[in-house]
């Protein structure tokens, strides 16, 4: 597991084989077997076996994930 600098992390489950860069905020989700870029927001997903590019916000999701930079994804 690898976590950049900068990150937030609350209320969440993290790992196995994650990585995360830096400045991401992941609150009330379970990451696991993913990358997530930097500068991303993760607000209740749950995300296996995903990518996920930087500066990209994620809101409500259960499956898995590839999306590119600069990304807002809104499924509450």
């Amino acid at each position: 597991m690898s976590i950049g600098e900068g990150c937030n992390i609350k209320n969440s489950i993290i790992g196995p084989n994650v990585a995360i860069g830096d400045n991401t905020v992941i609150s009330y989700s379970i990451v696991k077997d993913s990358i997530i870029g930097s500068f991303s927001n993760l607000y209740e997903v749950v995300l296996k076996s995903s990518l996920i590019g930087s500066d990209a916000n994620i809101r409500g999701l259960s499956q898995s994930l590839n999306i590119g930079d600069n990304t807002e994804i809104d499924l509450g």
